[in-house]
């Protein structure tokens, strides 16, 4: 289990993202749109650590509303 933990939380470091990111789509996703209160109760994040998106830059600094996502990865990555 450590080894799959390390190996998440490297591939989401390398997209500019942490795990808490991903439980926050998670959860929105399962349970529809929530906010800092309701997502801390069903994250466990703490809402202090939330913001809102305006208040926040893009996970992936390089990421770009203009620019689409690859439709495939890497072979050379891992994740």
């Amino acid at each position: 289990m450590a080894v799959a933990d390390r190996l998440v939380g490297e591939c989401l470091a390398a997209e500019g993202a942490h795990k808490g990111h991903f439980a926050a789509l998670v959860a929105l996703a399962e349970a529809g749109a929530a906010g800092q209160a309701g997502l801390g109760r069903r994250t466990g994040i703490y809402r202090s650590d939330t913001r809102s998106p305006s208040a926040t830059s893009s996970p992936n600094p390089k990421a770009s509303a203009a620019t689409p996502p690859p439709t495939t990865r890497p072979t050379t990555s891992r994740c």
